[in-house]
């Protein structure tokens, strides 16, 4: 099922159950003295004073291996037709040019989920995988790790693939900015269409995220 670098094979939607994972190690005191959301992992440092609010006492952290077979648990979950196979799943975590983050809830159990690729054009930037549990939805979980990975990968377009069918995602993609631009007719192995849907990045906009 996977599909890069010719991304092919990514596509998005909301989560439609729970799941969880182990509470992640709390950051690092050197993020102590400026005010960030701290991230797991080298080079993640974001100013939250010009991001994107996340709600009270949910948490961004930067998704590894270790996190494979929740996130698995989750794929399985919220993509009961077309999940990645695990190993496929396990690939977003070994190619180069692919960044994965998760949010976690209060409780420490994992609330949302996105995957994201610098693609093989300076141009465009593609969202692989994007999942929020509908337990933590309607707190603009899924607006806010669109906004990240915008900022992340730097570029003047975004895009992403959903099912034609899934109006909830659609409608948070329509309210960020994205617009279909392209139909794959029996995109999805059951012949649902599926909808490319492409945002142009301002660099104004691009900015408040960091």
């Amino acid at each position: 099922m996977w599909a890069a670098p010719a991304l092919s094979a990514f596509r998005t939607t909301s989560a439609t159950r729970s799941c969880r994972c182990k509470t992640p190690s709390p950051p690092s005191t050197r993020y102590s003295r400026c005010r960030v959301t701290p991230l797991a992992g080298r080079g993640w440092c974001l100013d939250t004073t010009r991001t994107a609010t996340l709600a009270q006492g949910y948490r961004l952290h930067r998704a590894t291996l270790l996190d494979l077979r929740a996130l698995h648990r989750l794929e399985t979950l919220i993509f009961p037709r077309d999940a990645y196979p695990y190993l496929d799943l396990a690939l977003l975590f070994l190619l180069p040019g692919l960044f994965n983050l998760k949010i976690t809830a209060p409780d420490g159990s994992l609330a949302g989920f996105v995957c994201c690729s610098r693609g093989l054009s300076r141009e465009r930037g593609w969202i692989v995988t994007l999942g929020v549990d509908p337990a933590h939805q309607r707190r603009g979980l899924g607006a806010y790790l669109l906004a990240i990975c915008e900022n992340r990968l730097k570029r003047p377009f975004m895009r992403l693939t959903v099912r034609e069918g899934n109006l909830p995602a659609i409608r948070l993609y329509e309210r960020t900015g994205y617009r279909v631009i392209e139909h794959r007719w029996g995109y999805y192995r059951d012949g649902e269409t599926g909808l490319v849907m492409e945002k142009r990045i301002n660099p104004e906009d691009r900015d408040r995220y960091g």
